[in-house]
């Protein structure tokens, strides 16, 4: 068994040695010759058009939701979501707002308040809401807001 595993072994180190040697050798010369050949040309896709449209559209604001301050709202009021909030887009053209979610300061949802079709609210107590609104832009480009309402029942004449 000893005389077998001599010649093994001197077999085993004569081959990992030719190995290496053909490595160095492949590796130094006939790769790098065959890299360059294949190396490509870089392109640059600045100059293209549809580059620059999709630059620009990255670029582009999103759209942005603002709550109407001038006016108080009062409890049994209908409440129109346009009166309420504005939904504009970068060129400040009108967006339609969507109504995610509406709820209380505890954070009791009330969405049973929010008429979807009629697209206006009724609250039935005072109190300060919390309404989740999302607009999107003819881009799909889309914001959602969280802003705060609140519902006054000391009505003042004028």
């Amino acid at each position: 068994m000893g005389k077998w595993m001599e010649e093994y072994s001197e077999t085993l180190l004569a081959g990992v040695a030719g190995f290496m040697i053909l490595v160095l050798i492949l590796a130094s010369g006939i790769l790098s010759v065959i890299g360059a050949r294949a190396k490509m040309e870089e392109s640059s896709y600045i100059e293209y058009r549809d580059f620059q449209v999709f630059s620009e559209l990255c670029q582009r604001k999103k759209p942005e939701i603002v709550c109407n301050t001038e006016k108080h709202w009062y409890a049994g009021e209908v409440i129109s979501i346009e009166e309420a909030f504005l939904g504009r887009d970068a060129e400040g053209r009108s967006l339609e707002i969507e109504v995610k979610a509406i709820t209380d300061k505890e954070g009791v949802n009330c969405m049973d308040v929010y008429q979807g079709e009629a697209h206006q609210v009724i609250f039935q107590k005072a109190g300060v809401y919390l309404f989740e609104l999302k607009v999107q832009d003819e881009e799909n480009l889309c914001a959602i807001s969280k802003i705060e309402l609140s519902v006054d029942n000391r009505k003042v004449s004028q």
